[in-house]
């Protein structure tokens, strides 16, 4: 049949009206369910499998030129409509690059010096041989979807390339390795993400 869209208005699930989520939530641990919603002044039926999504916190953030950058949180795409492509700006320290250069939070980082930064360890690839002083151009993608490109310099002497994985309950912070290949490489463990 077809998938939900935003704008739904769910009406049944499985026949019962879905009037709680608390009263349907059973319901969804089938391995396929029955919706009618309405859409768009027309009730729909849609046949579906749920699939639960983690609920695991994030396990790793990157911190260089004096910003924290992670994964985009599911919850901020699926109000946005958004991809998480990119790297999510989550901070960023007053007197850094970061600061200086206006890199603020709540932004995507999707490219940088024109190439896409579709996930962490892309993004690490692209800036782990930047040196004190280098130009760095940033295409970044607002909450709202509007693009902004920035310039900043990097600065490794204070604001290296930089990981915060946690591993075993505890969180560790060590420096980004590149392979030879430009691939990011773990230190001592394979980073989950």
């Amino acid at each position: 049949m077809g998938k939900l869209e935003a704008g739904d208005i769910l009406l049944t699930v499985n026949g019962k009206p879905a009037t709680r989520i608390s009263e349907w939530r059973k319901e969804s641990d089938q391995k396929s369910v029955r919706l009618k919603v309405l859409r768009e002044d027309t009730e729909k039926e849609i046949e579906l499998s749920p699939v639960f999504l983690s609920s695991v916190p994030f396990q790793r953030v990157l911190l260089w030129g004096g910003a924290t950058f992670q994964r985009p949180h599911l919850p901020v795409a699926q109000q946005r409509g958004q991809p998480r492509a990119g790297v999510y700006v989550s901070y960023w320290w007053q007197g850094s690059p970061a600061g200086r250069h206006r890199l603020r939070p709540l932004r995507r980082v999707v490219s940088v010096d024109g190439v896409d930064t579709p996930d962490l360890d892309a993004f690490a690839r692209l800036v782990a041989g930047k040196q004190t002083g280098d130009p760095v151009r940033l295409t970044t993608i607002d909450l709202k979807g509007r693009k902004r490109m920035l310039t900043m310099k990097a600065d490794t002497a204070y604001w290296p390339l930089e990981e915060l994985v946690r591993e075993d309950g505890r969180w560790i912070r060590r420096p980004v390795q590149t392979g030879s290949e430009g691939s990011t490489v773990p230190q001592t463990a394979p980073r989950p993400d």
